[in-house]
């Protein structure tokens, strides 16, 4: 069993070789996985929903920000052409 200091909760993902293994709860707090003896690769992914939420945000912003500005410049034209 290899015990981490990486705290257990529902957001880590661990890949074992690549595939997703079970994250066991160790002392109700730390993360652990079982593994087989022999050399391994180990990767742990943290998910963030609130990341995802906040990348979506701003893009969103970031597009109508564009947007005001091209209407600006075209209001602005159309203004100075009559």
């Amino acid at each position: 069993m290899l015990y981490t200091s990486i705290p257990y909760g529902k957001r880590w993902k661990a890949f074992l070789d690549g595939v997703e293994s079970e994250i066991l709860p160790v002392g109700g707090a730390m993360a652990a996985i079982r593994l087989s003896k022999g050399p391994h690769n180990i990767e742990f992914r943290y998910y963030n929903n609130s990341l995802t939420a906040g990348i979506i945000v701003s893009i969103v912003s970031l597009t109508v920000f564009i947007a005001m500005i091209i209407l600006g410049i075209l209001m602005r034209r159309k203004t100075v052409i009559t």
